[in-house]
């Protein structure tokens, strides 16, 4: 599931769901893509696109790049009308390599796309290893937050926060923090690390 939380003085909007976006091939969002605007205390607007792309049980490839080209599809008519733009959420989806990114994901970062992914941002600390979800491998490397170049020159820091995280190992990972009180992975928040950016807005 997910949602949005704001502090005070940042302002929801409007709220828009993609659920019946359709391509030649029908539905696109089996989980949405909901749209939020939002202001903030000095009135700059966000729209922030939050996305569960289509997991790997079973291939899924085809449909996540079905799901990427909506969300560029999406981004770009934003970014038209001088709109910023946060694009986020678990894409299911890593890099085979740390010189390339992930196949089915291509629509969001080819093509002079207007949009930004977080890990290529020179202050963003993925900490001791490169991915999101359970080992944290690169191919791990599931969860994402783009912004619009419009918002480059506002990022300020960002990273992978693991100490909730525990996966499906035995023992307590030892490459990264966890909570002291987590003993077993029953007790994880998630088996996907948080990844988080500031903007200085």
């Amino acid at each position: 599931m997910d949602g949005i939380l704001v502090a005070p003085g940042f302002t929801i909007r409007s709220i828009r769901t993609n659920v019946y976006a359709r391509d030649g091939q029908g539905e696109i969002f089996s989980r949405d893509c909901p749209q939020y605007e939002i202001t903030t205390p000095n009135n700059t607007r966000l729209h922030l696109l939050l996305n569960h792309f289509k997991s790997q049980s079973g291939g899924g490839g085809q449909k996540r790049a079905r799901q990427a080209a909506e969300v560029r599809r999406i981004a770009n008519g934003l970014v038209a009308v001088n709109e910023h733009v946060v694009a986020l959420g678990d894409f299911n989806e890593g890099p085979a390599t740390g010189t390339t990114q992930a196949a089915n994901l291509a629509d969001l970062y080819n093509n002079a796309s207007p949009l930004i992914d977080c890990y290529s941002l020179p202050a963003f600390d993925t900490g001791p290893r490169p991915g999101t979800f359970d080992s944290c491998g690169l191919r791990n490397r599931l969860d994402y937050v783009f912004v619009s170049q419009s918002l480059a020159g506002t990022f300020a820091s960002g990273a992978i926060f693991r100490k909730g995280l525990w996966g499906t190992r035995q023992t307590r990972p030892t490459d990264w923090e966890t909570y002291p009180e987590m003993e077993n992975g029953d007790q994880q928040a998630s088996d996907h690390s948080a990844v988080y950016i500031d903007l200085n807005l």
